[in-house]
């Protein structure tokens, strides 16, 4: 798309919007930049609008271009001018794209993705909510190509374009606080796969009702967990017939990780051509036996006085601590908690409270919804609620106390960050400095 000379406003000046002002002011565009919040520093080449109005009265522009967290409703013009990176770069590469979402474990599967194609030659790069915005290599892109999207409910809820491939995983509530209502998020979700051709795929969950309801709006679909995608039969992980790998030689920790890496394996199968397939299973083993997992997804910090210390601050849904506490037999000290974003935690309560956990030990409460939680946590849980006055210092002592010789200090909050911290890597990175403080 030719931008010279344009018109063109960024409407949320984070690091999103700066990457996207700075690449289209690099293609010739006149910038304009919007914010609520008057205190951002702008480059004097650009025009600014700062303030509680910034979003008002966008017509004069011929282009908006909207950061993933700005709603498109926000934004005071007719609804064809506004756009995304995202939409630039699927509506140019769609057939060398593979988009990913779901609730919990996009990340890993999309980096999954990326590096098994990369261990079998192929040129991929990976973007998308990952922390990589494709402005940043969209110029690079040439045609043997493929482009891994990590994609959240805010880069799709307005996307009109879909990709070649298209990977649903497990939907649970999220971001209630963002979206209208539930109804929205899955709407938002189905855009990835919505205007896919009869020629494209999409690659699903079976077991999970809501992935289910986004495959729907797909026109050619395949599952994963279940034939004829990856599956896990026994000990070894299987498509088509071939045994991939032995699930106690996946580096990953955790059982939902098997999962996303069947998901993956799926992905990168069916994007292969079928006489070309048999030889992806070397790079595929090769990936899997020693790729660790992403940061901040249950990494484990440090073993020091007998006990491990493990760093999920990325879990911020109650399904993902689920899935956390599912990963380990030891004895767990679980802290759990964080900001009130509107989840329904009752099934992580009850999951708790259903002894489904005999090697869950303690349970430390922060953050707003510490009260909340330990409403619906029944004896015999032992817990200690430390809401939000309180420091990641005392945090780790505390649970440090409660564990006993052997067990696992677990941070998996299943909650968002803000009301304590920064954002999730901050509540991370406080966590480890503690851990290396006791």
């Amino acid at each position: 798309m030719n931008f010279k000379d344009k018109k063109i406003a960024v409407a949320g000046y984070g690091v999103e919007g700066v990457t996207v002002a700075s690449y289209l002011s690099k293609h010739g565009a006149k910038i304009t930049v919007l914010d609520e919040n008057e205190d951002i520093s702008v480059p004097e080449e650009y025009e600014k609008n700062l303030g509680k109005n910034a979003f008002k009265k966008l017509e004069d522009f011929e282009m908006v271009f909207r950061t993933a967290g700005l709603r498109p409703d926000k934004l005071d013009c007719a609804p064809e001018k506004v756009v995304t990176g995202y939409q630039i770069l699927i509506e140019k590469y769609a057939p060398q794209i593979i988009g990913v979402t779901g609730t919990k474990g996009k990340g890993t599967t999309a980096t999954l993705i990326t590096k098994m194609l990369q261990a079998a030659g192929v040129t991929a790069y990976l973007g998308g909510n990952i922390g990589v915005h494709p402005f940043e290599f969209i110029d690079d892109i040439k045609k043997n190509d493929v482009i891994v999207l990590e994609l959240s409910s805010f880069q799709l809820i307005d996307l009109q374009y879909s990709p070649h491939a298209a990977v649903v995983l497990m939907i649970d509530q999220d971001h209630l606080d963002w979206h209208t209502s539930m109804k929205e998020y899955v709407e938002a979700k189905q855009n990835l796969v919505a205007h896919q051709k009869k020629t494209d795929f999409t690659v699903y969950n079976p077991l999970n009702p809501l992935s289910i309801a986004v495959a729907q709006a797909a026109k050619n679909t395949i599952t994963y967990l279940e034939e004829p995608g990856a599956t896990i039969v026994g000990e070894t992980i299987v498509i088509e017939g071939e045994d991939i790998i032995n699930v106690e030689d996946v580096a990953m920790i955790g059982p939902h990780n098997l999962l996303n890496a069947c998901a993956a394996i799926t992905t990168v199968w069916n994007w292969t051509p079928k006489t070309k397939r048999k030889k992806l299973v070397e790079p595929i083993q090769k990936i899997l036996r020693t790729f660790p997992g992403l940061p901040n997804r249950l990494e484990k910090v440090a073993e020091k006085r007998g006990r491990v210390f493990v760093n999920d601050t990325f879990s911020a849904t109650p399904m993902a601590t689920v899935a956390a506490l599912n990963s380990f037999s030891e004895p767990i000290t679980l802290i759990m908690g964080g900001y009130e974003k509107g989840v329904d935690t009752t099934a992580l309560t009850e999951f708790i409270n259903g002894k489904l956990l005999s090697n869950l030990v303690h349970v430390v409460l922060i953050g707003e919804t510490a009260s909340k939680l330990q409403e619906g946590l029944a004896a015999p849980t032992k817990v200690t609620k430390l809401g939000t006055n309180t420091n990641m210092r005392e945090i780790v002592q505390t649970a440090f106390m409660q564990t006993p010789n052997g067990g696992v200090v677990l941070l998996s909050p299943g909650h968002a960050s803000f009301d304590m911290f920064k954002n999730y890597k901050d509540r991370g990175e406080q966590f480890k400095r503690a851990v290396d403080q006791l």
